[in-house]
């Protein structure tokens, strides 16, 4: 997938094939994602309701707790269901289950979705890896068909998923932004959710910027870490001419390119590693969905945050190990 300079001579190479080595245990773990077995533990059921301890607020207060709205939409998204339909399959599991708890309505996930607090995701302790890349996702309503059809042009918007994952493919931090928004401005969102140091950061041309040279350098700074975080990204095609503004890592990448071509770097630096975040938003439009179910930014960003966490729930039940074929 990096080695993009091999593209124009792609087809005089065979395909490199793939053995799974553990096909088994993969096979067990996508049996695991589709288990209809569920377990809310007494801790879970303490927390449904919101907690009357809370400081009070002016108007209604609130009868559901956060964690009660993230498990509804949690449902929700891994059964790709709509939120009465969601409404629905929560009453039957909690009937199932004899639990005798109020089940937030269709009205209520809407609404709740746009502030909710979600858990905070465990992180891996000491220095990681990070990838990052971004995708773009469609806004509920389809207008292809249209065009096709009638051969009308039709206002298309989208929005952006950023990615930050680490050598494993676990998502680390995602955010969501506008189809205008430029990669290399959500560098810093991305780290701010990283809370220790960082060793390499691996990205695509399009992250060649100043912006991202900064970021790097303030969570060098918040992380308080002795080495500078490498950044293994190549430079932009039309920006290659080395400058006294760049920074020192920019440079000694351009001068490694000049010395000894692209191809070697990549091979140097390992940049095959960058296809694991290209495999992770291929696993998030498959499993997930290509389009936002919200129709709200603040909603979809929301969304966005607990498909991270199903995706790297469902990669902990198994994933495929596999060797080159002979």
């Amino acid at each position: 997938m990096p080695y993009k300079l091999k593209d124009p001579v792609r087809h005089k190479f065979t395909k490199q094939s793939y053995n799974k080595r553990d096909w088994k245990a993969y096979e067990e773990g996508l049996r695991n994602r589709g288990d209809l077995t569920i377990w809310f533990c007494g801790d879970a059921v303490a927390a449904w309701n919101h907690c009357d301890n809370e400081k009070r607020k002016r108007g209604r207060q609130r009868q559901y707790s956060d964690l009660a709205i993230e498990t509804s939409h949690t449902i929700r998204l891994v059964y790709k269901q709509a939120l009465r339909q969601t409404e629905g399959l929560m009453r039957s599991i909690a009937e199932l289950m004899k639990l005798d708890l109020a089940i937030p309505d269709h009205t209520t996930l809407s609404r709740r979705s746009r502030r909710v607090l979600l858990r905070k995701k465990s992180l891996p302790k000491g220095s990681v890896v990070l990838i990052v890349d971004s995708t773009g996702l469609k806004v509920v309503g389809e207008k292809e068909w249209m065009t096709h059809k009638h051969g009308t042009r039709q206002r298309r918007v989208w929005r952006k998923l950023h990615l930050c994952i680490n050598e494993h493919g676990d998502i680390l931090s995602a955010t969501l932004t506008s189809h205008i928004e430029s990669d290399t401005g959500q560098v810093g969102n991305l780290l701010a959710n990283i809370e220790g140091p960082v060793c390499e950061l691996l990205g695509d041309g399009g992250y060649d910027s100043p912006a991202t040279y900064e970021a790097l350098e303030a969570h060098e700074k918040r992380s308080n870490q002795n080495r500078p975080i490498k950044a293994l990204i190549p430079p932009n095609i039309g920006f290659q001419e080395a400058k006294e503004t760049d920074s020192t890592q920019r440079l000694g990448n351009i001068h490694l390119i000049e010395d000894k071509g692209k191809l070697s770097w990549q091979n140097q630096m390992d940049y095959g590693r960058r296809a694991r975040v290209e495999n992770t938003m291929h696993r998030y439009k498959s499993i997930i969905g290509n389009k936002l179910r919200s129709k709200i930014l603040e909603s979809q960003n929301t969304e966005v945050q607990i498909a991270a966490q199903i995706l790297n729930r469902m990669a902990h039940l198994g994933m495929p190990k596999a060797q080159k074929a002979a």
